[in-house]
């Protein structure tokens, strides 16, 4: 049988969750008694095959798989172990990725939990690895970008939370820095991303709203001008098509960055202009956040967003 759950009191600090093919659930555990450390559920319900004769699944819901995650090598010991991860994202092909925020590295395992490498920079002593090209700075949220050539495919986006920053990482594990307008950095305090979706497309979707405010012109971003965009998209490798959503948390905001025309642009897509936290419903700038921390997206375009401060989802 398997081993028993850990009991959810034991968790501390929960930071972060994915999902594979499976719906299986990968948590962060930030803090955990364990250690800091990645969870594994199945997410299996018991239901009901109306086929004759009538069966049920045998799993339920919540089911506790074991997974452990092996020790990276490196040649400072504490970067073999996580250190307070608060991101994790799952492959399609079973392999998870962890921000390891703490020791300022993302981190890449099998399906089976064996480490395979590391992304950061593991050649200077833990807590001065943070500056320079190739560091990470307590990174928060990953977001992964397959494409069908399965040689070559994966980009990782990442919220570089405390360099006020969002990297790419491309396949052969090169670190560079998203170009941002200045009055996405500079317009309130410190940009401060701690999660981000990602989702490529030819059709943008806030032409459907109002917008926020056009970080590249400081105007109202038009219903009716929506960016150009080339017509063929096919893969995160590509940059053209790209939208990337941001959960800004110091500033209370949701920033949508895209690419187009060979640059990024920006918009405040929703929550106050001048930074100002509160609980408040309603479009674009008007709308409220309290310190958002999470942000995913729907297949028909919605965003949700972990909005701490409030202790609410919107």
């Amino acid at each position: 049988p398997l081993p028993a759950a850990p009991n959810p009191r034991t968790l501390t600090l929960p930071s972060a969750v994915a999902l594979d093919n499976s719906n299986n659930v990968f948590v962060a555990d930030m803090a955990g008694a364990l250690n800091s450390r990645i969870l594994k559920f199945r997410q299996a319900l018991s239901i009901a095959d109306f086929s004759s004769p009538a069966t049920v699944t045998s799993d339920t819901n919540g089911t506790y798989v074991p997974l452990t995650l092996t020790d990276a090598v490196h040649g400072f010991p504490a970067y073999n172990t996580l250190n307070n991860p608060r991101g994790v994202a799952v492959h399609t092909n079973g392999d998870i990725y962890v921000a390891d925020t703490g020791n300022n590295l993302i981190k890449h395992y099998g399906g089976d939990g064996t480490w395979i490498r590391t992304f950061g920079n593991v050649t200077l002593a833990p807590g001065l690895n943070n500056v320079g090209a190739g560091s990470l700075n307590a990174p928060e949220g990953i977001y992964i970008c397959t494409t069908t050539n399965l040689t070559n495919n994966v980009v990782l986006f990442v919220a570089d939370t405390a360099n006020n920053s969002i990297r790419q990482i491309d396949t052969n594990g090169t670190i560079t820095t998203i170009t941002l307008l200045p009055a996405v950095v500079a317009t309130l305090g410190a940009f401060q991303p701690s999660a981000l979706v990602v989702h490529q497309t030819t059709d943008f979707v806030a032409t459907n709203y109002a917008g926020g405010t056009n970080f590249n012109s400081g105007s109202l971003f038009a219903v009716t001008s929506p960016p150009a965009l080339p017509a063929a998209v096919t893969s995160c490798n590509a940059l053209s098509g790209t939208n990337i959503y941001i959960a800004d948390r110091l500033n209370n905001r949701i920033v949508w960055l895209f690419f187009t025309n060979g640059a990024w642009g920006g918009v405040n897509l929703a929550g106050s202009s001048a930074g100002a936290s509160g609980f408040a419903d309603g479009n674009n700038t008007t709308a409220r956040f309290n310190s958002p921390s999470g942000i995913t997206r729907d297949g028909a375009g919605n965003l949700y967003v972990s909005d701490r401060g409030n202790n609410a989802i919107r």
